[in-house]
């Protein structure tokens, strides 16, 4: 068999292959991805270079390769699930191999059991042959030379080989010969072509990233810089999943980074921000960046459902929407052969304890599916997170959302949190005085803190102070009925908080004083007060009702105070007194 079995090679992996009928070579998809030209090595020494990757795919890890010209006798793939458990089978292909012209290695071992894959109708034989990088697309052959299986897996810590029954695969690599999307994702190929040194991107919430493509020599020296005024960041890595620059260190601003391309590969920037409001980013560079766009991210999906999904790059986030209503139970499964599914329920702005998880649950060919039955603690947008347990893994998964079964999973509920509100500016959360009728909304992400750092004086006067990635709103309340100097006027105490926040000593400028009217109809006044050294800029709302102040101060960045000004001004616009049972 060994002379139809060829070594694979690539810039980042090295693997195996069967020569089949016309010219084409099978192997596996994770041992090709993502490059669209290899190096084919025979046994023989016949060498092809830049033989093209016609077709893959990605959930039943398959691709095909060439076609080639040769006179090397292809293979027949054959039925061998009759096979009796406990039959002689062997491995053949290049594992581990560091030669430029290796030679085929056999492994022996036996079949020890057959596991069905149902979702794509492929039944994988379980063999102690031991399985090592670079047997991947192998073969599996019986004692009587005929090649019953795909090699592809190594399983659990015992190293048993788990091998893709060649008659199961057989139709979907008739399917990529003819040039079908067999796994259903559509073209997921990286482009290596175009793209600009200045682009934009849109960020709606921390789960969200912009991804580009960088496909430059050996040797480039690329520098990157992001640019907004939320908490942005960048990473730049390989397509084996290593990190070679990375940038999160500033709240707002610029973050900047360099590396140098040492492979010869696409390699992949991953531009995100920490925070759950939209923004948009600007990245530029010394190089072209080619913009990827992630299909799955953002889908909406609904009970009842399956739909087919990729991690297109080592450390993808796929994000997908359900809408569900308080008390509502879901049960949600990730199934996939190519990577180990790690399922996050939640919304943007949760904390990391507001967030409902699993791993392992749901078993599977591995027995590291995922699964966990969800309950909605009220209405709303949920998002369901897909990603690597590891990180760096790239491949197709089933996403199933459906009712509750018995047996299922005991459902779970992150702790009730006030239901978001949608605003232009992202999310935001209702305020509710726990001694007053009055009410605000402030942005959702934002929560109180006991440690306020340089304003823990300031916090500590006030009723509450909630805590953002770019600023702080301090919330007052009190009773001027109780001050002992007889009835304010909402201008008389706006001129003491002016005169106290502009006397001397006080190192603050006034910078703007407005009257304006709250939607109900009641008085208020706008005062912008800045530091002395323009470094932060102080927004209070102030208003009056039945004798007791309501104050809200925005503390921010001199920095993004344009840009965070009608974020603040919507919140202002948001007060409400509420009615009371006199």
């Amino acid at each position: 068999m060994s002379p139809s079995v060829v070594f694979v090679d690539t810039p980042g992996f090295a693997g195996s292959g069967v020569l089949i009928s016309e010219g084409y070579i099978v192997t596996n998809a994770h041992v090709v991805w993502p490059f669209d030209k290899v190096r084919v090595v025979f046994s023989d020494g016949s060498e092809y270079t830049d033989v093209s990757v016609v077709n893959w795919d990605l959930m039943g890890d398959l691709a095909l390769v060439g076609p080639v010209e040769t006179d090397v006798e292809p293979v027949e793939l054959v039925d061998g699930e009759d096979l009796v458990i406990g039959r002689d089978v062997f491995l053949i292909g290049y594992p581990g191999e560091v030669d430029e012209f290796p030679q085929p290695t056999i492994t022996r071992g036996l079949i020890s059991r057959l596991r069905q894959w149902e979702p794509v109708d492929v039944t994988f034989f379980q063999t102690d042959a031991m399985i090592a990088g670079g047997q991947s697309g192998g073969v599996l052959v019986s004692e009587f030379g005929e090649v019953i299986g795909i090699s592809g897996f190594s399983f659990s810590e015992a190293a048993f080989g788990l091998v893709a029954s060649a008659i199961d695969v057989s139709p979907r690599i008739q399917g990529l010969i003819a040039g079908e999307d067999t796994d259903g994702l559509g073209d997921r190929r990286l482009l290596l072509e175009g793209g600009e040194r200045d682009n934009q991107a849109l960020l709606h919430h921390e789960w969200e990233s912009q991804v580009f493509v960088v496909n430059q020599p050996v040797g480039t020296e690329i520098e990157i810089k992001v640019s907004g005024s939320n908490d942005g960041g960048f990473v730049l890595m390989d397509v084996l999943g290593y990190v070679v620059a990375r940038a999160d260190e500033e709240k707002t601003g610029t973050e900047q980074g360099s590396a140098e391309i040492d492979l010869e590969a696409p390699y992949i920037l991953d531009v995100f921000q920490n925070d759950d409001s939209p923004q948009l980013f600007r990245i530029k560079s010394s190089h072209h960046l080619i913009p990827y766009q992630d299909v799955d991210d953002g889908k909406s999906v609904t009970s009842g459902q399956t739909v087919l999904a990729n991690l297109d790059y080592p450390g993808d986030v796929d994000f997908f929407e359900v809408d569900l209503k308080a008390g509502e139970t879901i049960n949600i499964i990730v199934d996939s052969i190519l990577i180990d599914p790690f399922l996050i329920v939640g919304q943007p702005g949760n904390s990391a304890e507001e967030l409902v998880f699993d791993d392992d649950t749901a078993g599977g060919i591995f027995g590291a599916n995922a699964e966990l039955t969800f309950e909605a603690p009220h209405n709303g947008t949920f998002l369901l997170i897909v990603q690597d347990s590891y990180g760096y893994d790239i491949g197709g998964y089933l996403l199933t959302v459906d009712a509750p079964y018995e047996g299922a999973p005991t459902p779970m509920a992150p702790p009730p949190t006030p239901t978001p509100i949608s605003s232009p500016f992202g999310r935001m959360a209702l305020y509710e005085s726990q001694t007053f009728p009055f009410t605000i909304e402030y942005p959702a992400a934002w929560t109180a803190e006991e440690d306020a750092g340089l304003f823990t004086a300031m916090c500590d006067l006030v009723t509450v102070c909630l805590i953002g990635q770019d600023g702080i709103l301090a919330i007052a309340e009190e009773d001027t009925t109780a001050l002992g100097v007889g009835a304010f006027t909402l201008e008389e105490y706006v001129d003491v908080i002016v005169s106290n926040a502009t006397s001397a000593g006080s190192q603050s400028e006034l910078l703007s004083r407005e009257s304006q009217v709250t939607a109900q109809g009641q008085p208020a006044e706008v005062v912008v007060l800045s530091t002395a050294n323009g470094a932060l800029r102080l927004v209070r709302f102030t208003t009056m009702h039945e004798g007791i102040a309501f104050g809200a101060t925005y503390v921010v960045s001199g920095d993004v105070y344009a840009q965070k000004l009608p974020m603040i001004e919507y919140s202002f616009g948001t007060f409400r007194v509420l009615e009371t049972d006199q």
